[in-house]
């Protein structure tokens, strides 16, 4: 099917990013289950936005020549925005595992096997406010050795009556792995939306879905996985109130929204899961086979992330995580062009990131 070999390729498009650094698994490994939440969530919150993102562009109920329901084939959206600064760190705060990153934080630190096994404390507390993130430098920070070990036996063995410089540099874990100073979103395809006007039990209720089958593809010699289902429920409410109903261009509706992605990538496994609920408003205007139309909708979001990492070449082991969902409000503007059996628009929201959508619709038979 054309459809979907145009989205396999634009999903591969937008991660390639990671393909061509393979160390993605080998740093989620190493930085450890207290941080891989954050570094992770900037590179997830925009496969989430982009989910979220162009799932509505009017409330008008759809209705084509006259019939009680309307239909729109292979609408897909795509967006994108700037990675500001708060994108590329986070607040960090808990283990770090030393002993075992020790080999590939310290330079020439001549220690040998069992030195470092009696000399270096397996795990120390850290705390840092502005750790890299995905998207942050690709240069780890580095701080003194000798900060990181509070406990005064080890501190003395190590420093005072032992082999290592107390001013020896030791690289925290954190590295950025996608470069660039722009984000793509995954792109969000919906095959269909079904909407139904004067039908009843239904009337003025619409219906998208769209889902992309387990599929792998090898890139960069990278296995890249991924699985995805959408669905979204929009409800105009203008025609039950009478002063709604009589102005011709005005609509209003209600909008459910909810997104599942999964993504595997080397020995790392995500899965997400995004939801929207908006009140959305719209003018409409229509002549002929031209129509155009203005949006504007404010509501609530959340998302929330399952990362499943496997260590099958390191001292460390894996583990599973997941970060708690959290609540934030979403606004989003834009417009809408409609012409013969297409439709295009294009958007700005703002929510947990801001991000600019463009959007097209390649068989309406809406009456938009």
């Amino acid at each position: 099917m054309k459809l979907m070999g145009i989205l396999k390729i634009s999903l591969l498009l937008t991660v390639l990013a990671l393909a061509e650094d393979k160390e993605i698994d080998q740093v989620l490994i190493e930085i450890g289950d207290d941080a891989a939440a954050g570094y992770v969530s900037p590179l997830m919150n925009t496969f989430g936005c982009g989910m979220l993102s162009g799932l509505h562009n009017s409330s008008k109920p759809l209705s084509f020549y006259g019939l009680p329901m309307g239909i729109s084939i292979a609408s897909a959206s795509v967006s994108f925005g700037q990675i500001s600064e708060k994108m590329k760190t986070f607040h960090f705060k808990g283990d770090l595992y030393l002993r075992d990153i020790f080999e590939s934080s310290v330079a020439n630190s001549g220690l040998s096997e069992n030195q470092k096994n009696d000399l270096i404390p397996r795990i120390v507390q850290y705390e840092k406010e502005d750790a890299i993130s995905v998207f942050g430098s690709q240069t780890p920070d580095s701080v003194r050795l000798a900060s990181l070990i509070s406990d005064p036996d080890y501190y003395h063995r190590l420093f005072v009556a032992g082999p290592l410089d107390s001013n020896l540099n030791f690289a925290l874990p954190f590295k950025g792995i996608v470069s660039g100073n722009w984000w793509v979103s995954l792109p969000n395809v919906t095959f269909f939306t079904f909407g139904f006007n004067e039908v009843p039990m239904i009337d003025n209720i619409q219906l998208s879905v769209s889902y992309l089958p387990d599929f792998t593809q090898n890139v960069g010699g990278m296995e890249m996985e991924f699985n995805i289902f959408n669905y979204r429920i929009q409800h105009a409410f203008s025609p039950y109130f009478p002063g709604l109903k009589n102005l011709p261009f005005l609509h209003t509706s209600f909008l459910w929204g909810h997104n599942f992605l999964n993504f595997k990538t080397g020995n790392v496994s995500f899965e997400m899961q995004s939801w929207t609920a908006m009140l959305n408003t719209s003018l409409d205007y229509k002549v002929s086979l031209f129509g155009a139309g203005m949006y504007m909708g404010a509501g609530l979001e959340s998302s929330s992330l399952m990362i499943d990492v496997t260590s099958d070449y390191s001292n460390l082991g894996g583990y599973r995580i997941k970060s708690p969902s959290e609540l934030s409000p979403r606004y989003q503007v834009g417009a809408r062009v409609s012409l013969l059996m297409f439709d295009f628009w294009a958007e700005y929201s703002i929510g947990d990131i801001s991000a600019y959508t463009v959007g097209a619709t390649l068989l309406s038979f809406n009456g938009l």
